[in-house]
C-alpha cells in the first residue's frame, strides 16, 4: 500500500473509526483501524462487533493494499501533525507515516483476522432526507434508557408503515414519538436500533446529501451511509413495548404555555429541586401554570406563568429534568400540555408540529 492524502480528512475519518474500536475485546485486532487503498480513494474500517463504520476520502493512490494499525495511537499522530499532506506505505506489517520533517513507524498487523464489516449500502435502499432524520434523532435519543438490564429500552424503535416513518424511545419514565413523512410508500417493517450509532450519526452536521438506508433482516443489521461513511450495526433482538396503550386518548385539563416562559420557570425551580430528588409541583391554573420547588437545605421558591387553560385546575410532581430535555427539543414558541388527572401520564406536545409528543409519567409522593 502506498498512497498520498490530506492529513485532516484522513484525521476526521479516523477520529470516527477510534471510536469504533474495541479495548475490552479477546481479540487483539479490534483494537485496529484498517487502512485500505482502492483505485482513488482510503478507506478507514472499525468495529466492535456489535457497531462498525467505513469512510472514505480521496487519494493519490500508488499501489493498492491494506493494513490494520491501532486507531488512536495512529489519530494522535494525524492530530498533531501540522502538514497538509501526509505520505502512507506499508512494509509487512509496519506503516510508514512521513509528512515533511516528521517520520514513524508504526507497528500494525495483517488483516486477515478483520472481521468482514459492510463497505457499501446494496440495493433495498430507502433515502431519507438527513436534516430531517437527524432532528427526529434529537427528539428521541434523550428518552433512550442507558440501564442495561433493560436492553429493549437502550435503543429506538423504528416504525416504518404507509409513506412515513416513526421513532419512539422510551426509558420507563418517559417516552417521545416523532414521525416523518418520507413522500413515498414503503414496505412496513419495524426493529429496535441500538442508541449508540445513531448517537453517532447525531454528530454529524451541515449533511446536504441525502440518508441512506438499509434494512437487512436476514442479517438482523442496519446500515446508514452518507458523506462517504456506512455506519451499520446489529439490531436489538426483542420486542419494544406496547407504548400505543398508554398514550391517554383523552384529557381533562389543557394548557398552552410560551416554551421559553416555562423553561426559564423550570431553570428557577431547579435551583431547589436539586435537594429534593429533582422534583417539582406543576399546578395549572384558571389563571396560568404555577411551579414551585422546595429544598430542606435551600430553601423554597413558587414562579407563575401566564398559560392559556381549559378544563379547569389540576397539581401534578415531575422530574424537572424530564420536562427540561423536552423543551430543549422543541422548535415551536408554544408548548401544549395535557393532563388527566395528578397520577396519571402528561402528555407534551410542540406547538409547532402535530408529528411530536412526549409523555411523562409523574413521580409519586407520599402524603
Amino acid at each position: 500500500m502506498k498512497a498520498i492524502v490530506l492529513r485532516n480528512e484522513l484525521s476526521k475519518i479516523l477520529s470516527i473509526a477510534t471510536r469504533f474500536t474495541s479495548t475490552r475485546s479477546q481479540l487483539p485486532i479490534l483494537e485496529n483501524s484498517v487502512i485500505k487503498t482502492s483505485k482513488n480513494k482510503i478507506y478507514v474500517m472499525a468495529t466492535n462487533l456489535e457497531n462498525s463504520f467505513c469512510g472514505s476520502i480521496a487519494a493519490k493512490i500508488s499501489k493498492e493494499g491494506d493494513i490494520a494499525v491501532p486507531a488512536r495511537n495512529f489519530s494522535e499522530i494525524l492530530l498533531n501533525l501540522a502538514y497538509e499532506t501526509v505520505a502512507l506505505e506499508s512494509r509487512n506489517e509496519t506503516l510508514l507515516v512521513t509528512s515533511n520533517a516528521f517520520y514513524a513507524n508504526l507497528a500494525g498487523m495483517n488483516t486477515s483476522d478483520f472481521p468482514s464489516i459492510p463497505e457499501k449500502i446494496g440495493r433495498d435502499v430507502k433515502k431519507i432526507n438527513f436534516e430531517k432524520f437527524s432532528d427526529m434523532l434529537g427528539k428521541v435519543l434523550f428518552s433512550v434508557s442507558r440501564d442495561e438490564t433493560r436492553p429493549i429500552l437502550t435503543g429506538v424503535l423504528f416504525v416504518f408503515q404507509g409513506d412515513s416513518l416513526l421513532l419512539v424511545s422510551s426509558d420507563g419514565f418517559r417516552l417521545s414519538s416523532v414521525k416523518f413523512l418520507l413522500g413515498e410508500k414503503v414496505k412496513p417493517c419495524k426493529f429496535i436500533v441500538p442508541r449508540n450509532i445513531l448517537a453517532e450519526i447525531s454528530r454529524f452536521r451541515d449533511v446536504e446529501e441525502m440518508l441512506d438506508f438499509e434494512y437487512r433482516s436476514g442479517d438482523n443489521q442496519v446500515l446508514f451511509g452518507f458523506d462517504g461513511n456506512i455506519f451499520s450495526s446489529r439490531l436489538i433482538e426483542g420486542d419494544f413495548p406496547d407504548f400505543e396503550k398508554i398514550v391517554p386518548k383523552s384529557y381533562n385539563v389543557k394548557a398552552i404555555v410560551s416554551k421559553e416562559d416555562l423553561l426559564r420557570a423550570i431553570k428557577l425551580a431547579s435551583v431547589f429541586a436539586r435537594d429534593s430528588a429533582n422534583t417539582v409541583k406543576l399546578k395549572v391554573l384558571d389563571e396560568g401554570i404555577g411551579l414551585s420547588s422546595e429544598s430542606s437545605r435551600s430553601g423554597s421558591q413558587n414562579i407563575k406563568i401566564d398559560a392559556k387553560v381549559e378544563g379547569g385546575e389540576v397539581e401534578i410532581t415531575y422530574n424537572y429534568r424530564f420536562i427540561e430535555d423536552f423543551l430543549n427539543v422543541v422548535d415551536g414558541d408554544e408548548v401544549i400540555m395535557e393532563f388527566t388527572d395528578s397520577i396519571s401520564p402528561g402528555v407534551f406536545r410542540d406547538g409547532q408540529s402535530n408529528n411530536f409528543y412526549h409523555i411523562i409519567m409523574p413521580v409519586k409522593t407520599q402524603e
